[in-house]
């Protein structure tokens, strides 16, 4: 996806307090807020001192029935709304669903299908809009209006559909950032929350804020973090974040799908007696996932999971009593140990380098010096003990019998 323009100087950052409920002087505020302006500035235009506005937004005081009208009027609101008793927000509503079914049943034949949503999305927010400065304390309709907000600035970025102005685009950027962070700040509806936190992502990425997009991509949980990161690779100006980004949420993805995988194949196991075709197939994709992930992920993190897949293959033909099929699996686990082996042993000495996963995945090479050779070497044994464990009969074991087993185990005791 190519960005077709820039806008510079960008800024819109969440405010910090959270309140769960308002009071008339917080309601006065954030409307004030919602028309960005300042107390000085209000009190001129209602004709007030500002320290009196300064008292209102405290809660030392209260309007008199004579400055609520006017108060109201100047913040484009309803008395009612001021005063928390609700007013003609449902009426409202409903007229806005009205307004947006009767705008897409009028059709734009003349228009191309992208020039028809455009101006859709267009109207959509500017009706919305006019909603959300009136009934600044419905996040419903706020959050709508944030996501549409975005598919406007989008829509112009992207592919200057709407053709605005410096000005005009900073304003609606500003806005929509601003009913978001509202969202985030003041609503307790988790729903909400979560996807204004999604949106808010995705409007500091088209705009070019990579490090805000991250910031918010912090303090939520990891596969939220990971969708987002998609989203933020996708939208990414530039050839060098979209590249970074989309490793990071590859990278991340195939981790979790391993981890995934591997308890699902383990599971598949204990369930799979009445057919264990299917136990082993499960095996050998899990496998397969393994040596792919290999192409991505730090070697040394999948140095485990493949010897834990071999094993696990092996066990399952032994159930069947495939003793030709787990001779197979003992060579090539001696083959992923000796390799891992050596693999190791230069990390541990230095002489080879292990690049780490833009995510800082887990891999046993994180700190070589740490390597324990010893260790490994008998958990790399311990690999080969449990298939012939796994024997109902020890004393009459093919398995143990087997000079090509017993060669595969040699080659590992001699590391």
């Amino acid at each position: 996806m190519s960005v077709g323009r820039r806008l510079d100087g960008f800024d819109g950052n969440a405010e910090d307090t959270k309140l769960h409920t308002m009071t008339v002087g917080q309601r006065i505020k954030l409307y004030r807020k919602s028309k960005n302006l300042s107390q000085m500035e209000l009190s001129e235009m209602i004709g007030v001192a500002v320290q009196t506005v300064s008292k209102w937004e405290r809660d030392n005081s209260m309007p008199d029935i004579s400055q609520i009208v006017p108060l109201a009027k100047t913040l484009g609101t309803t008395t009612d709304a001021i005063l928390g008793m609700g007013g003609d927000e449902a009426d409202e509503m409903k007229e806005i669903r009205d307004y947006i079914r009767d705008l897409l049943d009028s059709g734009y034949d003349d228009q191309s299908a992208d020039r028809r949503k455009c101006d859709i999305n267009k109207k959509y927010y500017d009706r919305l809009r006019s909603f959300v400065d009136k009934y600044p304390l419905n996040y419903e309709m706020m959050l709508e209006c944030g996501i549409i907000g975005y598919n406007v600035i989008h829509e112009e970025i992207v592919s200057n559909l709407h053709g605005f102005s410096e000005k005009e685009l900073n304003r609606i950027c500003c806005d929509t950032v601003r009913m978001l962070c509202t969202i985030l700040n003041y609503d307790v509806h988790l729903g909400r929350n979560c996807k204004a936190k999604s949106t808010l992502i995705c409007v500091y990425a088209v705009m070019g804020s990579i490090d805000k997009a991250i910031l918010e991509c912090e303090d939520i949980d990891e596969d939220e973090r990971n969708v987002n990161l998609y989203k933020i690779s996708m939208l990414a100006k530039d050839n060098e974040s979209r590249l970074k980004y989309g490793k990071i949420c590859f990278e991340n993805s195939l981790r979790n799908t391993i981890r995934m995988m591997y308890w699902l194949t383990g599971a598949h196991s204990v369930i799979g007696e009445p057919n264990r075709d299917n136990a082993i197939e499960a095996w050998k994709k899990f496998f397969h996932l393994i040596e792919f992930s290999e192409t991505v992920l730090p070697k040394s993190y999948n140095l485990w999971h493949k010897r834990f897949a071999i094993v696990g293959l092996a066990k399952e033909y032994l159930r069947r009593s495939d003793f030709e099929k787990v001779i197979e699996c003992s060579e090539k686990l001696a083959d992923i140990c000796c390799d891992g082996y050596v693999y190791l042993s230069k990390l541990k000495n230095g002489s080879v380098r292990e690049e780490e996963g833009l995510y800082h995945l887990e891999s046993q090479a994180q700190n070589p010096e740490e390597i324990d050779l010893e260790k490994l070497k008998e958990s790399f044994i311990w690999d080969f003990v449990k298939l012939y464990d796994e024997c109902d009969d020890t004393f009459d074991n093919p398995i143990v019998r087997s000079e090509r087993f017993i060669a595969a185990k040699k080659r590992v005791e001699a590391l």
